[in-house]
C-alpha cells in the first residue's frame, strides 16, 4: 500500500514522555566536573511542526522536565567560597531542579517524504535547535529535617533563565498515514553551571570569566505520539495502479 506523504499539507500535533538527566558539566578545554551522583526525572513535552521540501521539518516544543543528584561525601570546589558553603558540610546532601521552556527545531528526515510506502517503516531524523529555559534549582540536605541550604526559584531566592542549545537523534514510525510514533535521544547545552544548584570554583576560590568557564550538558530520552491535521488528500492502491480511496499525507 502507498503511503504517499505531500509535505505542503499539515500540520502536526503530538507530544512526548520521557526522561532527563545530568551528564556532566565541562570547562571550554572539555574538562569535566562532576560533584554528584546524578538521578533522572521525569519529561512532558507537546509539540507542534510543519513538514517541507522532500526531507525537512521545523518545529517548537514546551518542556517541563525535571532531574536531582547526591553527594554523600559533601565535598565542592565551592566550600570556602560560596555564600551558602562557607563552612564545611557534614551531612550528606542533594539536589532538585526543574525545568519549563521553549525549544525551536530544525530537522531532517534520511528517507524522502515521497519514498514512505508501508506502515510500520522506520525513518531515522536529526534535529538542531536552541531555546531558552526558566528553571528552578534547590540544594538541601538529603535528611529533610535539615531543610534547604541555596536555590534558585525557591524559598525566596532568585529566579534562573537561561539560554539552551540541542542536537538529537530519533526514528519516526507511522501506524497508518495519519499517526506516527517519535523516539529521540538529545544532548542539551546549557550556558551556565547552575543545573546541579552548586556553582563551580577554582582550587584558589576563582569564578570569573575565564576560570572556571562552566557549561551543563544534560540528555533527554523520550517517545511521543503525533498526528498530522489539515491534510490534502493522498491517493492509496498499489503502486502504479493509479487512484484509490484518498488517505492523508497526499498531494
Amino acid at each position: 500500500m502507498v503511503l504517499a506523504q505531500a509535505p505542503a499539507s499539515g500540520i502536526i500535533i503530538g507530544g512526548n514522555i520521557g526522561t532527563s538527566k545530568v551528564l556532566t558539566e565541562i570547562t571550554p578545554d572539555f574538562h569535566s566536573i562532576n560533584e554528584f551522583e546524578h538521578h533522572p526525572g521525569m519529561l512532558f513535552e507537546p509539540e507542534i511542526g510543519k513538514l517541507f521540501g522532500n526531507h525537512f521539518e521545523a518545529g517548537t516544543s514546551f518542556t517541563v522536565s525535571s532531574f536531582s543528584g547526591k553527594n554523600d561525601d559533601t565535598q565542592f570546589s565551592a566550600t570556602g567560597y560560596h555564600a551558602a558553603m562557607k563552612d564545611l558540610l557534614d551531612e550528606p546532601v542533594k539536589y532538585n531542579t526543574s525545568l519549563m521552556g521553549q525549544k525551536f527545531y530544525f530537522g531532517y528526515y534520511f528517507r524522502s517524504f515521497s519514498k514512505i510506502d508501508k506502515p510500520y517503516m522506520v525513518e531515522p531524523f536529526v534535529r538542531l535547535g536552541g531555546g531558552y529555559f526558566y528553571y528552578t534549582s534547590e540544594f538541601s540536605y538529603q535528611d529533610p529535617e535539615l531543610g534547604t541550604i541555596f536555590g534558585k526559584g525557591v524559598q525566596g531566592y532568585t529566579d534562573l533563565t537561561t539560554g539552551i542549545l540541542f542536537t538529537a537523534a530519533g526514528i519516526k514510525m507511522y501506524l497508518n498515514p495519519s499517526l506516527f510514533i517519535n523516539s529521540s535521544v538529545s544532548l542539551n547545552y546549557v550556558h551556565y553551571d547552575f543545573l546541579d544548584a552548586v556553582h563551580n570554583y577554582t582550587p584558589d576560590g576563582y569564578r570569573d570569566s575565564s576560570t572556571p568557564d562552566v557549561r551543563g550538558l544534560y540528555t533527554d530520552i523520550k517517545i511521543g505520539i503525533f498526528y498530522q491535521i489539515n491534510r490534502k488528500g493522498t491517493k492509496s492502491g498499489r503502486a502504479g495502479t493509479g487512484p484509490g480511496v484518498y488517505l492523508p499525507f497526499s498531494k
